[in-house]
């Protein structure tokens, strides 16, 4: 019969159908190298959730007896320029599937196929499945012609029982389970359940975009609304292997990966919480998660590639995947070349001057923050005036009793601690630091051992404060001068718009002081940074005085 092109709804109604799906599922179990990207309960609901923004383009060989030969899952992008594999940014292999004896064939005619009715098309597969075939690219002369291929290292840990107890055993693994521990009963498992996967995937999405965020200034499920719908799906059929670390009833770590004929379990979606950054909970989840995928016969963990260090620190061997871009033209190829090129030289540039693609968005991200600041017309905030070291004086009410608060609506004001959802709140339309620059903060001091407290009615930040306790040298900003073993130091006070007044300042700051864990009732508490007008009286409502010695600069 030869390959058939189908595009649209058509193509939706044909490969979706009973009887496709079970020819489907036939050649998925026969192709060698197809993965879970490849999978019917993969392609099909991506295809039907993100239908408005890419549109389905198929190709099909089917023998005379209907057995299925050949299957490519493609899609068209949103301006109709691109064609990428099925599940596009999320799907880490895209491909084609075949029959080990109708590989090259298959794949040969299919590229010839597209170039007949696509004549323009650019179709960019990142990254080939591993151990796809390639030997239609010696064959046929026009894909020589308008192929990019670019090889890629492939980190793996290969799941060996005894390794992996071997690794688990490990002492620095054992302290930080044990320094987990001392916080609360800590606990590992494997979310089977569709229920409970979705009472944990709220959080799992937070701690993931967060992380995003701060280094590279991306939100994957904030921006994309429909690939949290998409990972549900994924769940509920089956194709997801996912594993949490709790400490308490609070989400340390977890890891949402794509299982792969359950033989391999692809390395995904992988978050923890900041604060309990100085334990290492996420890489302690991934030495657990080696045990599980040990006890679940489940063979290998592709840890993808990209050069993490930490992906080649648990790396126990390399394989290599390949980059494939079928040039509609000469000068598309070209184009992709030089490309591809440039990424190459940019990351060993970055390589060799021992910086990450993470360091340059910051850098860029603060040139544009400067360029705002002095834009004219620029939104203002309140300018906050020279530093203060203060202290909350012992005779005032909320130092003698925490809890103790001159204002009888303070009780009731909302104030959170730690909450990454707040965060993501703060609008820096007039404020001196962009959003992303304040997440990327946050989470250098989330993970340094400090506390955030916010104040954020109706989706806005309106005031932030952060506190650290100073039982031992930390790495957060250090006080004016020095404080006493035990006493907590506030900093960074800021407000966010009008309606943060003084009164509000001063009920926000009493909440704080109730909710701190200070080592004992007498325990100073001291304020070091600047102030706005509106911040300076609200702490000195408070009871906070100066206690700059005598003699020191400001």
């Amino acid at each position: 019969m030869g390959v058939q092109i189908l595009s649209g709804e058509p193509a939706l109604a044909h490969i979706g159908s009973e009887a496709f799906v079970a020819l489907w599922k036939s050649l998925h179990a026969r192709c060698p190298w197809a993965t879970g990207c490849q999978h019917p309960d993969f392609v099909l609901p991506w295809y039907a959730i993100y239908r408005e923004r890419h549109a389905p383009l198929v190709l099909v060989d089917a023998a005379a007896d209907g057995t299925l030969r050949g299957l490519f899952t493609l899609a068209w992008s949103a301006d109709g320029r691109r064609l990428t594999g099925a599940g596009a940014g999320q799907a880490e292999y895209q491909g084609w599937i075949a029959g080990a004896v109708h590989a090259d064939r298959f794949a040969h005619e299919a590229f010839a196929c597209l170039r007949a009715a696509l004549p323009q098309a650019r179709t960019s597969l990142k990254y080939l499945p591993p151990g796809i075939p390639l030997g239609f690219l010696q064959a046929g002369a026009g894909e020589r012609k308008y192929c990019v291929l670019h090889a890629h290292a492939r980190p793996v840990l290969r799941i060996d029982p005894a390794a992996m107890e071997t690794l688990r055993r490990k002492k620095t693994h054992r302290q930080n389970a044990n320094r987990l521990g001392r916080l609360g009963p800590l606990a590992f498992e494997r979310v089977t359940g569709a229920a409970q996967f979705g009472r944990l995937f709220d959080d799992i999405c937070l701690q993931y975009d967060f992380r995003q965020a701060a280094l590279h200034r991306q939100t994957p499920f904030l921006s994309d609304p429909l690939k949290k719908r998409f990972y549900l799906e994924l769940q509920r059929r089956g194709m997801l292997h996912t594993t949490v670390l709790t400490v308490g009833a609070a989400l340390a770590a977890a890891h949402i990966g794509l299982l792969s004929k359950e033989r391999t379990v692809h390395l995904g979606i992988s978050a923890h919480a900041p604060a309990l950054a100085a334990h290492s909970p996420g890489q302690l989840l991934l030495v657990l998660l080696g045990s599980q995928l040990a006890a679940d016969r489940i063979g290998l963990l592709d840890l993808t590639p990209g050069g993490d260090p930490y992906k080649e620190h648990f790396a126990s061997d390399h394989d290599e995947v390949f980059e494939l871009t079928m040039a509609g033209s000469l000068a598309q190829r070209v184009q992709a070349r030089a490309a591809a090129g440039a990424r190459r030289t940019g990351k060993a540039l970055l390589h060799m001057s021992g910086r990450r693609k993470a360091d340059v968005v910051a850098v860029l991200e603060r040139l544009r923050a400067l360029a705002r600041r002095v834009a004219p017309g620029h939104p203002r905030q309140a300018a906050r005036t020279g530093r203060a070291f203060w202290r909350l004086a012992p005779g005032a009410p909320c130092a003698a009793d925490p809890s103790a608060s001159t204002s009888t609506s303070t009780s009731t004001l909302a104030v959170s601690r730690n909450s990454l959802e707040d965060v993501f709140k703060y609008d820096d339309a007039a404020a001196p630091v962009t959003r992303g620059m304040f997440i990327g903060m946050a989470m250098r001091r989330l993970e340094q051992r400090c506390d955030l407290f916010c104040y954020a009615p109706c989706d806005k930040l309106v005031l932030h404060c952060w506190a650290h306790a100073r039982r031992a040298e930390g790495a957060c900003p250090p006080p004016a001068q020095r404080v006493e073993p035990g006493a907590t130091v506030l900093f960074d006070l800021q407000a966010h718009g009008a309606e943060a007044s003084d009164d509000l300042v001063q009920r926000f700051v009493e909440r704080i002081l109730a909710t701190l864990d200070r080592t004992s009732a007498d325990a100073a508490v001291y304020y070091s940074g600047r102030l706005s007008a509106a911040c300076r009286q609200g702490m000195r409502r408070c009871g906070f005085v100066d206690a700059t010695p005598p003699g020191s600069l400001q």
